[in-house]
């Protein structure tokens, strides 16, 4: 075994508080140093065993470590792009919204959207819906901290609340975030 490998220490990666600090995985380093600013992505039925949502993937940033556990702070969410490529027909249209947001507790997300309509409509509809859109996600995103927002994602808060509004302009057949991702941090 070569001496560097021996010299490295395990260190134990845990998910934020969200996520009841769930072990996701270990990684080596020599020092706890090296470990701070790592990425790891887990599948978000690991962490919530809520397998609706597989296909969900968290991204985590580890920002701390205390012994030989390393501390995750949530850095993003993405869509897998099987399930966008299953959800849109042929004769439907795609509406993508992209907006950034602050959370009450300053923390700077690019929300990024799919809606999915039962047919083909006009281009007025279609601001019309992404107007709209974009309202009901800035209002839940700016009134939430970012934990809070996560629990009403993942809970389908904010996605009912979002095909029901949007549904009394066009009726939609999805509505899905693909991609949440964390700008700025505090």
């Amino acid at each position: 075994m070569p001496k560097k490998a021996r010299a490295k220490t395990w260190f134990t990666i845990v998910a934020p508080k969200v996520f009841k600090e769930k072990k996701v995985g270990e990684t080596p380093a020599a020092d706890a140093t090296q470990v701070i600013g790592r990425r790891v992505e887990v599948p978000l039925v690991f962490l919530t065993d809520n397998f609706e949502k597989y296909y969900w993937k968290i991204k985590l940033k580890i920002n701390k470590v205390d012994g030989t556990t390393a501390f995750t702070i949530f850095d993003g969410l993405e869509c897998t792009q099987d399930y966008l490529s299953r959800i849109t027909r042929k004769g439907t249209s795609k509406i993508e919204v992209i907006q950034d947001n602050v959370t009450k507790d300053g923390i700077k997300l690019r929300v990024k959207s799919v809606l999915v309509t039962n047919r083909r409509v006009k281009t007025s509809i279609i601001k019309e819906v992404r107007k709209t859109t974009v309202s009901i996600i800035a209002e839940e995103v700016e009134k939430s901290t970012l934990d809070e927002f996560l629990k009403k994602l993942i809970g389908d808060v904010v996605s009912k609340r979002i095909m029901n509004e949007v549904s009394k302009i066009y009726p939609l057949r999805y509505f899905v975030v693909r991609r949440i991702d964390v700008l700025s941090n505090k």
